[in-house]
């Protein structure tokens, strides 16, 4: 009975995992901190003048740079980071922070940042003061995802007691004559822990935000904009939804890492259901023919989703109406190439691809090859129609030892192989074991040769 290599069994380890470089992030997530240094980053010490940048690891410092954990460690001290573009609008901000040690240490996460204003605790003259005029989503310990106002960026809400609730009373929050500037958030999901939260702010201009902590939507705040320090709205109206986006920190050390950024569209959904493709992704290598599992994360309670795919001509749909799973079985298209890209989307555009600089690195593209060409030894016959150029047949014994190295032909023909080894010498009628080999070293599984 011929032995044929199965299109998944060429590629048995073109999947397997391996450690991701810092900047690889969830599709549509942009880093802000790139893992290495302060690039496209500005600090801003305590009581420093609005004009003062001064050099960045005075305060803040790289732990683990370059790897999945990097880290903008922070030092004891008080200072602001934030990005030097301040033209952000529509967007999901997020990061992952933790402290030392408990003991009601503060910081937070800062959005529509203006640094041009004199900031809280200044003259209007020298400038000096601690935090910019900006919205800040909270990071104190036991009140994370709080929202809080700073110098009179002001918006409405609902509470009850002090703590966002959508059926509570409708309040108006601002620094100065408001009813009040910091109000809690609903659930509180942070217990005064040392360990490492998620937080992100969903950002729509000026309409609304949406403050989350592990993943859940904690408050909601809406009608962005700034009054005066009477609390009276000014005429005509300011609506306050762009700037720059920052983390502060009020002398606890404390760890940041994760501080990304997606943009979004001017007008969509408010993106609370959201999508995370896990599998396949960059620098994977797919074998057309061969069937692999897409493999997503989701947050947010909607049932099903739809898996598309582009070979280079446009998107084209895998499956409609998939359920919510987390996993699907594809089997990769003849037409794969190198610009391959996945994409899953749910309801209301929520969305994640490989697109850009998440596509698929292929190179194993079947349909320019010849489907029936075969490699032989005897009267045994492998199939070579998912076969990459440049790759090689290894041929070993039953130890594991190389007896022969045949290189894969480049576009079309058979290849065999006349049972000597590399020397022209005659081997033995025996048990032989013949295993694809990629360019880079990587193996495939061993097919028996008996």
């Amino acid at each position: 009975m011929a032995l044929m290599f199965s299109a998944a069994a060429l590629c048995s380890f073109c999947t397997q995992g391996f450690a991701q470089p810092f900047t690889k992030a969830d599709s549509g997530w942009v880093p802000i901190f790139n893992g290495k240094d302060y690039s496209g980053l500005y600090s801003r010490m305590y009581n420093g003048p609005i004009s003062n940048y001064p050099n960045v690891n005075v305060i803040f410092t790289v732990k683990y740079a370059g790897t999945d954990t990097a880290e903008m460690y922070v030092k004891p001290g008080g200072a602001t980071l934030g990005t030097i573009r301040t033209d952000y609008k529509h967007f999901r901000l997020r990061v992952q922070y933790h402290f030392d040690d408990v003991g009601g240490h503060n910081a937070g996460l800062l959005y529509a940042i203006d640094e041009s204003y004199p900031r809280m605790g200044g003259d209007g003259t020298t400038a000096k003061g601690n935090w910019p005029r900006s919205i800040e989503c909270q990071m104190l310990q036991g009140d994370a995802g709080d929202a809080f106002s700073i110098q009179q960026v002001t918006f409405d809400t609902k509470v009850t007691g002090g703590k966002w609730d959508p059926n509570g009373k409708a309040i108006k929050v601002c620094e100065h004559g408001c009813d009040g500037r910091d109000f809690g958030a609903n659930p509180e999901l942070d217990k005064n822990t040392t360990d490492w939260t998620d937080e992100e702010a969903i950002v729509r201009g000026a309409d609304s935000a949406i403050h989350l902590v592990q993943h859940v939507p904690v408050f909601k705040l809406w009608n962005i904009r700034i009054t005066d320090n009477s609390g009276k709205d000014m005429v005509p109206a300011q609506p306050w939804g762009v700037g720059s986006l920052g983390l502060e920190a009020e002398g606890a050390v404390v760890h940041y890492r994760r501080f990304e950024v997606m943009e979004l569209p001017a007008t969509g959904p408010n993106y609370l259901n959201r999508l995370f493709l896990d599998a396949p992704g960059q620098g994977e290598s797919l074998m057309a023919k061969a069937t692999y599992t897409i493999k997503w994360r989701k947050i947010g309670d909607f049932k099903t989703v739809k898996l598309e795919y582009d070979a280079g001509s446009g998107w084209k749909t895998v499956a409609d109406n998939v359920d919510n799973s987390g996993s699907y079985a594809w089997t990769v298209p003849s037409e794969a190439t190198q610009g391959l890209k996945v994409r899953i989307s749910g309801p209301d555009y929520v969305r994640a691809d490989t697109s850009g600089t998440n596509a698929i690195a292929t190179a194993l593209a079947g349909s320019e090859r010849a489907a029936g060409r075969r490699f032989t030894y005897g009267d045994k016959s492998l199939s070579l129609s998912s076969a990459a150029p440049g790759w090689v047949i290894r041929i070993e014994d039953a130890a594991g030892r190389l007896v022969r190295e045949l290189g894969v032909p480049a576009e079309s023909g058979d290849l065999s192989w006349d049972g000597k080894d590399a020397a022209g010498r005659a081997l033995p009628r025996s048990a032989f074991f013949a295993r694809l080999v990629a360019p880079d070293g990587r193996r495939g599984g061993a097919h028996a040769l008996k």
